[in-house]
């Protein structure tokens, strides 16, 4: 009867984690970013990169930008946008979600284009031939916080907080980009990366902080309680609630 009882509670608790309590935040106040140059990314046809942003202002702030060696800006988000050499790709947070958690990630392809996605929600697209049929180099210099080419119009740098910024040197498909967000969480600092075909090139510690702040204070817990699901360690939502359940079973 309590293992039935402890089986239904469980249930009741959705899989998927938010972002809202993550570990290791970059904190900027519009001055600050966190940056990495010439970051060794392996050559390839493809490229994902992720982050999770919370804006505390509303308004047209930067978030990431990311400038080749030749000084040819090709990724730009602000709170409202993202671009990719210059072309508009898909509409980003919208002001309803201040102080929330999104997590914005871009694919791109020398195929198939450049794919956005808000939340793990394809947002914009596009597969013109300024974007396709090219060979780029992401190992220029990136940065989130602020942008580094002064090429955009903005009010400035993020005022807010970023989290688990990764990138990979393959383009993601859109069922890995939601399954990304659905069960990424930031609590390590890193989007969940265990269920991708293959491991990230770049994560938040490859960057350098300039008048940042990282709030680790979300990190202590070995149990994880994200508002939306429950983790144990290191594990899934899913793996979590079958060892608690058989904890119970034991009597642990």
């Amino acid at each position: 009867m309590i293992c039935m009882f402890v089986l239904l509670l469980l249930n009741l608790l959705p899989n998927e984690v938010s972002a809202d309590s993550c570990c290791n935040q970059i904190l900027t106040d519009g001055s600050g970013f966190a940056s990495l140059k010439d970051p060794e990314i392996p050559s390839s046809d493809g490229l994902t990169v992720s982050v999770w942003v919370t804006s505390f202002t509303a308004g047209l702030f930067d978030v990431l930008e990311y400038v080749d060696p030749g000084d040819t800006s090709i990724i730009y988000f602000s709170t409202n946008q993202a671009l990719f050499l210059g072309e508009v790709i898909g509409a980003l947070i919208p002001t309803s979600s201040l102080n929330s958690s999104s997590l914005l990630t871009l694919t791109w392809s020398s195929k198939t284009g450049v794919r956005v996605h808000q939340d793990g929600t394809l947002v914009g697209e596009r597969f013109s031939d300024n974007i396709t049929g090219k060979e780029l180099d992401f190992n220029g210099t990136w940065r989130i916080g602020r942008q580094l080419s002064n090429s955009y119009e903005s009010e400035g740098g993020l005022v807010g907080s970023l989290c688990g910024i990764t990138i990979w040197s393959y383009e993601m498909s859109s069922e890995d980009v939601n399954k990304t967000y659905l069960q990424g969480d930031g609590v390590s600092g890193n989007v969940e990366v265990e269920s991708q075909p293959e491991a990230p090139v770049v994560t938040w510690e490859d960057f350098s902080q300039s008048n940042t702040t990282i709030d680790a204070s979300n990190c202590s817990s070995p149990i994880k309680l994200t508002g939306s699901g429950i983790r144990l360690g290191n594990l899934d939502a899913v793996s979590s609630k079958f060892v608690i359940l058989f904890l119970v079973i034991i009597g642990v």
